[in-house]
């Protein structure tokens, strides 16, 4: 059997195809289709792929979307639009409905999926109940931090600003994301960075106790209200608790930490509804959505030319690590349903708040001894004991990360909490095979490789396998002291970006990977 690896070039983003030839068949497996711009490219160099020396076109059999960013999604949805590549499975993330309420405190029921509930018969209705609860939030979320605002700018009570009005009239998924749109913005100027460099949201700032006392006293009310604010207010200048305005920005930072988390989770459910109404009623694609225990994997294996829970080996397998069940009704009880949950809601623990990311596919290919690592924009939570907790690690997880001959870096090489740490206690560091790690990001970033490459990166043997490869050319700053790590580009490609291609017929080669250390 042969194995091939692509990683496409899609800038900040993230498509990668699998293939496993054996004899006459094959089997290809898509990993997203980075954003819409760059899944025109990826669906371009598929339908050659498919078509290739054959009169007619081949399937993939497996898609994923490893998760709802639009760098990762909206490229799948372009190449299903198209309906010029034929796709037999497609399995989409396990994102829990967060504003019914009904699973609370339980481990989400598969009825309650987004996927699932956006595909049923009433879909469109249930999506229209899901965005207009974010936008209720949304509206709530926002009265409240420019009362706040208000109070820190003003003494006369006579001039408070006013609830914003509702509007019922009917949106379009283009209309809906760019109301999320501008609420991130909005939120992000408070804190003072944006989230698409993948910053831990509530990361960025501490809040004093005090903070929480507004916010929870806040709380008490559905909808901002002029006259209760105003007595609120007169109440924490009289504690002194607003003194020097320090806890007025804690909590409005805390505000909008919580803004940014609603509006992400809106505009997900909006390219999830997207990439589902691109699927034809008549069509044959098996539309799936998983996740595996807190302590145990679950795998898949191709047979009869699907992937099909199987606990036998060989062949081609997937095996499912991340997201748990835990992790899926974690995130979907982070931010409560009722802005009145708010006060009951311990909001000392705010980092991950954004359910797309946490909530990425985190898979293991393996086929003839070989395993391939599929990971998203995943932070591995999952594989922490307990509560998110640093220093112990699901073993029944972990072992399912060693031996792995290639990885895809998580996040494009940015933050992600636990993965090296979970690979660390997997024995990654003890390992003498070769080991290819791949990072598909913009060129000269300014974030990516976040500064925990090169920190694990210096904790490794001089001998040990490990070859990083690029899709561009990262900064020079970002990779100090680990020039001796990337692999080396092939001979006709000296490129700062271009796809990366990996073979493997008995042993690992370099196809194709065009980028050089940077100069310093």
């Amino acid at each position: 059997m042969t194995i091939e690896v692509t990683m496409y070039d899609v800038g900040l983003g993230s498509a990668v195809l699998l293939t496993f030839k054996d004899g006459d068949h094959t089997v290809r497996v898509l990993a997203d289709g980075g954003d819409a711009r760059a899944g025109i490219r990826v669906e371009e160099s598929l339908k050659k792929l498919l078509t290739h020396g054959t009169g007619k076109r081949a399937p993939l059999d497996l898609v994923i979307g490893t998760h709802y960013d639009a760098d990762h999604l909206d490229g799948l949805t372009h190449i299903i639009k198209s309906g010029r590549v034929d796709i037999r499975q497609l399995w989409l993330p396990p994102i829990a409905d967060d504003e019914s309420g009904r699973d609370y405190g339980r481990l989400a029921q598969d009825e309650s999926l987004l996927v699932n509930r956006f595909r049923s018969e009433d879909g469109s209705a249930a999506f229209e109940t899901y965005v207009r609860g974010k936008d209720e939030r949304r509206r709530t979320l926002s009265d409240l931090d420019r009362m706040l605002a208000w109070v820190g700018e003003n003494d006369d009570r006579s001039d408070q600003p006013k609830p914003s009005s509702h509007n019922p009239s009917e949106r379009t998924l283009e209309d809906w994301r760019r109301v999320f749109g501008e609420e991130l913005e909005a939120a992000y100027k408070i804190v003072g960075t944006r989230g698409c460099e993948h910053v831990p949201d509530a990361d960025l700032v501490r809040l004093s106790a005090s903070s929480y006392d507004i916010i929870d006293d806040l709380a008490i009310m559905s909808r901002p209200n002029p006259a209760a604010i105003g007595s609120l207010i007169r109440e924490t200048k009289r504690r002194g608790i607003l003194e020097g305005g320090h806890s007025l920005m804690a909590a409005r930072a805390q505000l909008a930490h919580m803004r940014v988390t609603n509006a992400k989770n809106a505009i997900n459910a909006v390219a999830l509804k997207a990439l589902l109404n691109e699927i034809p009623t008549t069509s044959s694609i098996i539309v799936e959505s998983h996740r595996c225990s807190d302590h145990r994997p679950k795998r898949f294996r191709w047979t009869a030319g699907l992937f099909v829970r199987s606990a036998e080996a060989g062949g081609v397998t997937a095996t499912l690590l991340s997201p748990t069940d835990r992790l899926v009704a974690d995130r979907r009880d982070r931010l409560p349903s009722d802005v009145i949950g708010f006060g009951a809601k311990r909001w000392d623990r705010l980092e991950g708040l954004s359910h797309s990311n946490q909530l990425s596919y985190v898979i293991r290919f393996d086929a003839e001894g070989q395993g391939v690592l599929i990971t998203g924009d995943s932070g591995f939570d999952g594989f922490a004991r307990g509560r998110d907790r640093a220093s112990e690690y699901e073993s029944g997880l972990t072992d399912h990360l060693k031996g792995l001959s290639v990885i895809q870096a998580p996040h494009h090489g940015g933050i992600s909490r636990h993965f090296y740490r979970a690979i660390n206690s997997a024995g990654f560091a003890k390992e003498t095979a070769p080991c290819f790690l791949l990072l598909s990001h913009e060129r000269h970033s300014a974030h990516r490789p976040a500064t925990a490459l090169p920190d694990y990166l210096s904790t490794l043997p001089a001998g040990h396998g490990l070859k990083l490869l690029f899709t561009s050319e990262p900064a020079a700053e970002q990779v100090a002291g680990c020039h001796e790590r990337f692999a080396s580009v092939t001979k006709t490609d000296r490129e700062p970006h271009g796809e990366i291609v990996l073979k493997c017929d008995k042993s690992w080669s370099v196809i194709r990977h065009t980028v050089s250390p940077p100069s310093t």
